[in-house]
């Protein structure tokens, strides 16, 4: 019987240990699936944030033409004329960094001259605090494309700064 009881033990500990298996390879699991969906869940989130604010900027940088003719790539000059709020000047969630703006006239092949504007945030200001290879990965995928790895918006053509 003393054998036949450490058989039953064996079988209990082997019973345990297996389960313990089970559980953490479900939760690995859970977690290389939950983690990339969080991920693009908050990144999309930050972005509509972004988006919404540079959105912002655009409509006082159009205000600002409508005065004068040309864009300005100070957004200090935007606040000075009330066209745009002190606060709408930092991009969400990057610890303070700017928006940057580039305001150029093009000469068109016509010699027209045409004011263009950019307003650009990198991924590295609005998602430095999420999963770094995630970030990272974006912005060689974007660079891959030749695309700007951020959100961008602009008037000019293939204008990249």
């Amino acid at each position: 019987t003393k054998g036949r009881h450490y058989d039953m033990k064996l079988k209990m500990n082997n019973q345990v240990g297996l389960t313990i298996c089970v559980v953490t390879l479900l939760v690995l699991c859970t977690l290389s699936i939950g983690q990339p969906m969080m991920f693009d869940r908050q990144k999309k989130q930050r972005e509509r944030e972004v988006t919404a604010r540079m959105e912002k900027i655009w409509k006082a940088e159009q205000d600002f033409r409508k005065q004068n003719n040309v864009y300005t790539a100070n957004l200090q000059q935007l606040i000075k004329a009330g066209l745009l709020a002190d606060s709408l000047q930092f991009i969400p969630y990057s610890q303070g960094k700017r928006f940057k703006v580039t305001a150029n006239v093009d000469i068109t092949r016509s010699g027209r001259q045409v004011p263009s504007l950019t307003i650009v945030a990198q991924y590295d200001d609005y998602l430095w605090d999420m999963n770094e290879n995630s970030v990272a990965n974006l912005i060689e995928e974007a660079n891959k494309r030749g695309s700007y790895p951020g959100l961008k918006m602009s008037n000019a053509e293939d204008s990249n700064p």
